[in-house]
């Protein structure tokens, strides 16, 4: 009978750990892990500006970061159209926070937020770079390409800027300037306005007073208000497509305070209804919005009606001397401040602020 031998310590050794030297990491995290980190802490450094009242601090820095990473973008297509290697495209500078590789390039963020960069191989004669892309490198290419990539950042911001244009024109649009919006209501004495008592509503259009169109002519509306203190005036308002007769007794300045109107001199009653006159904003179409936004309308505000079509010289002198004509009417009933020639805030009926 056989007999086996005794183990022992010696013969069977206590596996052990191999040796790793000091400061070895350790498994490398998970590019999901990373980014659910990253998006913890961006979390809690909104929080805190929302919670301090820096809301619109945080708007600032969001839209630098896109100004800034949009920017590079260019840069980067260029590089791509011009078939250069681009080994990374980081917001940021410093330690490495969170990335993930797609292709050749790779993406990501970094510690110090204090700008963006695209990184191509070549950028100058001196880089070292390997030789098996050194067909692709920036100083390989011909001038053209380099060229469009040097300045596809900066045709990034036109770019930008015409889809902001063409967003608002499109989405918020111009003011009208064939029409009076009632803009604001306030009160009269302390209390509520006539406009307000009659039924005027903010949003109102005027189409008419005491039958006669008004069709944008402000200061005609502001004369008329101003000429019947005590004495009612029928007042026709489009609201919402539907229209609405409403009568409208204006107040006697003289013995009635609005607030932010000021006195004109001498003894003559003049009427006031509590109202702000403006024009309306009115979304324009796609197209139109698309040529005013490369900028065949330079002066928005003034030569481009509500349709979005460039405005006639004819046009445009009509629009500038109803508007010399205003002003001079809002001065002879005191609408404006004296000695500077402009209209009161929010075009008040009567007498200005």
């Amino acid at each position: 009978m056989s007999t086996s031998p005794p183990r022992t310590a010696l013969r069977d050794p206590v596996p052990t750990p191999a040796w790793e030297p000091p400061g070895t990491p350790g498994p490398a995290k998970s590019t999901l892990r990373s980014a659910l980190e990253l998006l913890a802490a961006v979390a809690v450094l909104v929080a805190l500006a929302l919670a301090a009242g820096q809301g619109d601090l945080l708007l600032v820095i969001v839209c630098l970061v896109v100004i800034v990473m949009v920017h590079e973008l260019g840069h980067y297509l260029a590089a791509k159209h011009g078939r250069m290697k681009v080994t990374e495209y980081f917001l940021g500078f410093g330690p490495r926070l969170w990335s993930f590789r797609r292709g050749e390039t790779e993406y990501g963020i970094k510690a110090l937020p204090l700008g963006g960069y695209v990184k191509i191989p070549g950028m100058t004669n001196l880089e070292e770079v390997d030789p098996a892309d050194e067909a692709r490198t920036y100083r390989e290419q011909p001038f053209h390409a380099r060229l469009l990539v040097a300045v596809a950042g900066s045709a990034m911001h036109f770019l930008m800027a015409f889809v902001l244009l063409w967003a608002l024109l499109t989405f918020i649009g111009l003011p009208n300037a064939d029409q009076v919006e009632i803009q604001g209501l306030s009160q009269v004495g302390n209390r509520p306005g006539p406009a307000q008592v009659a039924g005027v509503r903010t949003g109102d259009i005027v189409v008419s007073l005491d039958g006669r169109p008004v069709r944008g002519n402000s200061d005609a509306l502001i004369s008329a208000i101003h000429d019947h203190p005590g004495r009612p005036v029928t007042l026709v308002v489009d609201r919402d497509g539907t229209t609405h007769t409403l009568v409208v007794t204006p107040a006697d300045g003289r013995t009635t305070h609005e607030q932010g109107v000021t006195v004109p001199r001498g003894t003559a009653p003049f009427g006031l209804i509590g109202v702000s006159f403006g024009s309306p904003v009115q979304p324009v179409g796609p197209l139109r919005a698309a040529s005013a936004a490369a900028g065949r309308n330079r002066r928005l505000g003034r030569d481009v009606p509500a349709h979005g079509a460039g405005v006639p010289a004819d046009r445009r002198r009509a629009l500038q001397d109803r508007e010399r004509r205003r002003v001079h009417a809002q001065q002879r009933a005191g609408a404006v401040h004296p000695g500077l020639g402009r209209q009161a805030p929010g075009g008040r009926a009567g007498p200005g602020p």
